[in-house]
């Protein structure tokens, strides 16, 4: 009986093809790493500009002031005058680079709010959260300027 050898692979043909997988494999690593830090900071911008929406929309809804206040390299509060605010943290390694204001924004019970720009960084990424005296909110990457 004759053995047909030209169907399978060998055992050296799979090896290689391990090791070209592992090797693919530990390229994509660091590429994932850095796409994970940059989807951190996205979040942390977006949680920060949600905070400050949230805010501006209390005060016009209550007719009372209120702040948003950076406490910590990596937290911030929000809440009305005289009552306990509410802490939040900033993603994963998300931290505050920049502050303007004294790393506070106060919004009027009209709305209106003091400029202001909170920049966040993670490794030597940067985002920045600006509040214009209307109290709008908008994100802004290092690049826009």
């Amino acid at each position: 009986m004759k053995v047909d050898r030209t169907r399978g692979v060998t055992l050296l043909e799979l090896l290689v093809l391990l090791g070209l997988l592992s090797l693919f494999a530990g390229a994509a690593v660091p590429q994932l790493s850095s796409m994970m830090g940059m989807l951190e900071l996205r979040a942390g911008a977006l949680r920060m500009a949600s905070a400050l929406t949230r805010a501006r929309f209390a005060a016009l809804a209550h007719g009372e002031p209120w702040w948003v206040r950076v406490v910590g390299p990596s937290a911030f509060e929000v809440g009305p005058e005289g009552i306990a605010p509410v802490r939040t943290q900033l993603p994963g390694n998300v931290r505050f680079v920049a502050v303007t204001s004294g790393g506070e924004v106060r919004f009027g019970p009209n709305g209106w709010a003091e400029n202001a720009t909170f920049t966040l960084g993670y490794a030597e990424h940067e985002r920045s959260v600006v509040v214009n005296q209307r109290g709008r909110v908008r994100l802004r990457d290092r690049e826009d300027g």
